[in-house]
């Protein structure tokens, strides 16, 4: 309840018509579903992503991507369609979030467009991912590929210094701010792709659904920018 106000202007859908505390407390509500007064962060996400999809929103409709069956756009709206690319308008952020966002995206962002540059990243970026080659990346494996990716794009700065006096490296310190946002993008992404059940070779159980595909890279990468802006109104309230 303390913190409502720093989200509300963070263009997300979920929190667009909060204008009051008894609004505010509603949303809470909706959001914590066994009552018990606390929010977990899928909690958190998983709202804002209910929301984005039934207004049909660029963002939404990507999200939807994984779904079975997914939404038909609100009436009167034709909706993006899944390839479309999701931006997030820096004019709805305060400079100093929206430069620590974008610092985060900016990598990735790239490799999730629909042009032949995008293709070129993607294949550049999958094989970076995928170091054993077999077309599959686990979450660890695309752990690896985030971090090396923000650290390549963001080296150690040895002239900086952090708070505790050490080189500043601002791409682990990224790495570590929107961790989860990779994860999230994992779960959605490898969920792509219908799943044959086929249990692969090396393995007990597990199926090409329990990791990303090269056809499932792109939409991670677009699922980052996604969910680090999730990640990003939820540290808003937290540290308000």
């Amino acid at each position: 309840m303390e913190g409502w106000k720093g989200v509300v202007d963070h263009g997300l859908v979920a929190f667009a018509t909060i204008s009051d505390e008894d609004e505010a407390k509603r949303v809470f509500e909706a959001m914590d579903d066994n009552q018990g007064g606390i929010v977990l962060l899928d909690e958190w996400c998983n709202y804002i992503k209910d929301k984005e999809v039934e207004a049909g929103t660029v963002a939404g409709n990507l999200l939807a991507a994984d779904e079975a069956t997914p939404p038909p756009p609100p009436a009167g709206k034709e909706g993006a369609k899944p390839g479309a690319k999701a931006k997030i308008p820096a004019e709805e952020l305060e400079p100093a979030e929206a430069g620590d966002l974008y610092d985060f995206t900016a990598p990735f962002e790239p490799m999730a467009e629909r042009s032949e540059l995008g293709k070129a990243l993607r294949k550049r970026g999958f094989k970076l991912a995928d170091p054993n080659g077999n077309g599959l990346c686990s979450l660890a494996e695309l752990e690896t590929f985030v971090l090396q990716t923000l650290m390549q794009a963001y080296p150690k700065d040895p002239k900086k210094k952090d708070h505790r006096g050490d080189p500043l490296e601002r791409g682990r310190d990224l790495f570590d701010a929107y961790r989860p946002s990779y994860i999230r993008a994992f779960n959605d992404a490898k969920d792509y792709k219908a799943d044959s059940g086929k249990v692969l070779a090396g393995t007990k159980k597990c199926t090409a659904d329990d990791f990303v595909s090269k056809g499932e890279f792109r939409l991670f990468c677009a699922y980052l920018g996604i969910y680090a802006r999730m990640v990003r109104s939820v540290l808003r309230v937290i540290c308000s």
